[in-house]
């Protein structure tokens, strides 16, 4: 959750995560189920609706009063992890920042 300095993760940590995750097959499907569909289902539902992002851009989200965070895939491209903190942390700032970043990666060919 980021709440201790004892379990933090970098976006490269975070991002070898997701790749890890993704290449076993024996969590692939699992895995990926898992994650919110951007503008279709789960923490996600709401965001991203439009294209490119809505669809493509699959994410697990994380939010508390210090830290937000979207990390996740775009189409089979790219893995991303955005992670924003301190004290007290802008969610609606955040937010945008972090759709946006999502929504100019799916946008990339």
């Amino acid at each position: 959750s980021g709440l201790s300095s004892l379990n933090r993760l970098t976006a490269a940590a975070v991002v070898a995560l997701l790749e890890a995750g993704l290449a076993d097959p024996a969590l692939r499907d699992a895995f990926l189920g898992s994650l919110a569909v951007a503008g279709v289902a789960g923490t996600l539902e709401h965001r991203l609706q439009a294209r490119p992002a809505r669809g493509r851009v699959i994410a697990k989200t994380g939010t508390t009063s210090a830290a937000s965070a979207l990390s996740g895939f775009v189409r089979d491209r790219y893995a991303f992890a955005v992670l924003q903190n301190g004290r007290p942390v802008s969610t609606f700032w955040a937010r945008k920042a972090q759709d946006r970043f999502a929504t100019v990666l799916a946008a990339a060919p």
